[in-house]
């Protein structure tokens, strides 16, 4: 084994140690005259997993975002800029979260005057990202969660009678209509919702609501 300090002359290296002031001037000027520089490059260095937007001619504001939408409801997204160079075109990219393979595809906002543009969501069905955009500039990325509509596909009631009337139990028809029962007797809705439903309701008049309970199947 030989030791660095036996095998390299640190004292003939010192003659070179001048030339460590040019990259250190630098770092001094700059952070004298463009201090931000700095802050902004280590910013990005530390935040390695936050997304940042490049600086743009026009800032691009998004007004009412909502984090969720019902399936097969409209939404009238509004989008504002503002700067010295206003664009005279936007597009909205939006990609289509339930395909994982699915890319942003861009669609043309409505401009409305110079600084304000508008755009219609029509019948959205599934989870979908978006920005707002073109060449120049980009707004930051949302993510809409769409809730499915409940709705009823089908029910049964199931009547119990009194023991008196020697009836018995009985199950209508599905989905019937108006029915008749000898008073005293017992009704059981059985509802079948398109998806999974936490919490429903059977309203009887203006008044009365009684709270179902679930059962899987």
């Amino acid at each position: 084994p030989v030791q660095i300090s036996s095998a390299v002359n640190l004292k003939m290296n010192r003659k070179y140690l001048w030339y460590l002031a040019i990259p250190l001037f630098l770092f001094l000027l700059t952070y004298s005259f463009i201090p931000e520089l700095l802050s902004a490059s280590s910013a990005r260095l530390v935040n390695y997993d936050t997304e940042f937007l490049p600086e743009a001619p026009f800032n691009i504001e998004l007004t009412s975002v909502p984090q969720q939408l019902i399936a097969g409801e409209s939404y009238d997204l509004q989008v504002n800029v503002d700067g010295k160079a206003l664009p005279s075109e936007l597009f909205i990219f939006i990609k289509d979260e339930s395909d994982p393979e699915s890319q942003f595809i861009d669609y043309s906002l409505n401009q409305e005057h110079p600084n304000n543009f508008s755009y219609t969501l029509s019948d959205v069905k599934e989870d979908f990202s978006f920005y707002v955009g073109n060449p120049d500039a980009r707004s930051e990325s949302y993510k809409i969660e769409v809730l499915k509509r409940p709705f009823i596909k089908n029910f049964r009631a199931h009547i119990t009678y009194p023991k008196y009337t020697g009836l018995g139990s009985e199950t209508l028809e599905d989905n019937v209509g108006d029915f008749k029962v000898v008073k005293g007797s017992t009704v059981r809705w059985e509802l079948l919702p398109n998806t999974e439903v936490e919490n429903a309701w059977l309203v009887a008049g203006d008044k009365k609501a009684f709270q179902s309970s679930s059962e899987e199947g």
